[in-house]
């Protein structure tokens, strides 16, 4: 019987040892089992092959019959409202009356064929009429519209009252190569005065007079060979292609600068011919076309073409073929 009671102490005493040691092993906190995926990895570096700057491609001309339009053909005449051709060779006795110079504003073209006198072509009704507006002792002198103002380097005349009124400040006839019109500013451009460069006077209408002359393209840079090469302002890229290879036409609203140029540098490889180019505010090629013809298409003896900027920012362009005068719009 003592027995029996001995080993019920013992079993009683076992148990709770079990359940001792069961509870300590609770009371230990477990292990997180981490998968071998979602251990942090080592970084990397990484080293990218360094690239060596590469040059931009050369442009490519925009196809003309792509940027240019014919928005008027005339047919010489001898009619008061006809395009006149008045070439008959040089001498002494005999003065060249070919179409030299014209303008286009507001939906007109006018053309000054006749030493007093500009061809007025509406390209909307296709009708001509003539303008008396210019002395006869002027000498092929560069003009500008704007409006109804028709813009002389000494006079304006304007078309919806006849009145004619002198202007101060100009530059001389001779020294003055061309006018041009943006964002609604009549703007006369010298070559030829004092110093390298163009200059640029802006026209008060108020006060019908001129502003001081400013430096707006330079060339007193030089290339290799010592020719002398266009620059736009200090800071600004060279334009590469000499001075009596090209000839500036004026700048846009957007400040983009337009020339034609004869030497070919603004071509891509394989491209020949005479280009009018576009460059942008900072004097990179922003685009270009050549021109449809050869100047030997043009009138025989005197072949003679005249390019302007209108104030729309297209560039136009009128060649005096034998047969026919073309004015063509450039939009580039």
């Amino acid at each position: 019987m003592k027995l029996i009671i001995s080993l019920s102490k013992a079993t009683a005493i076992v148990l709770v040892l079990v359940v001792i040691l069961s509870l300590a092993a609770c009371r230990q906190p477990k292990e997180a089992s981490v998968d071998p995926t979602d251990a942090p990895k080592p970084t990397e570096t990484v080293t990218q092959p360094t690239e060596e700057p590469t040059e931009a491609p050369a442009k490519t001309a925009a196809d003309f019959s792509s940027c240019g339009t014919v928005i008027a053909r005339l047919v010489p005449g001898e009619g008061e409202n006809d395009v006149h051709y008045r070439f008959t060779g040089y001498s002494e006795d005999v003065i060249c009356y070919l179409p030299y110079r014209f303008f286009v504003g507001e939906g007109k073209i006018y053309i000054h064929d006749e030493p007093s006198s500009v061809l007025v072509y509406d390209t909307e009704t296709g009708e001509c009429t003539r303008l008396a507006v210019l002395p006869e002792d002027m000498d092929w002198p560069p003009f500008a519209v704007l409006g109804d103002l028709v813009v002389f380097l000494g006079r304006m005349y304007d078309m919806s009252s006849g009145e004619t009124v002198r202007l101060s400040g100009g530059f001389t006839e001779k020294l003055s190569s061309f006018m041009y019109v943006s964002d609604g500013k009549v703007f006369s451009v010298s070559s030829r005065s004092a110093g390298k460069g163009y200059y640029r006077k802006e026209l008060d209408i108020e006060g019908r007079s001129w502003s001081d002359p400013e430096t707006i393209v330079d060339i007193s840079g030089r290339d290799e060979d010592g020719s002398p090469i266009f620059a736009f302002a200090e800071g600004v890229p060279f334009v590469p292609f000499r001075h009596w290879d090209g000839l500036y036409l004026g700048d846009g609203p957007d400040g983009s600068h337009y020339f034609l140029d004869r030497s070919g540098a603004a071509l891509a490889d394989g491209e020949t011919g005479v280009s009018i180019s576009k460059y942008d505010a900072s004097g990179t090629l922003a685009a270009y076309t050549i021109l449809p013809y050869d100047r030997l298409d043009l009138f025989p003896d005197n072949p003679n073409e005249d390019i302007v900027l209108g104030g729309d920012g297209c560039v136009y362009l009128m060649a005096d073929f034998p047969n026919e005068v073309v004015i063509y719009r450039i939009e580039l």
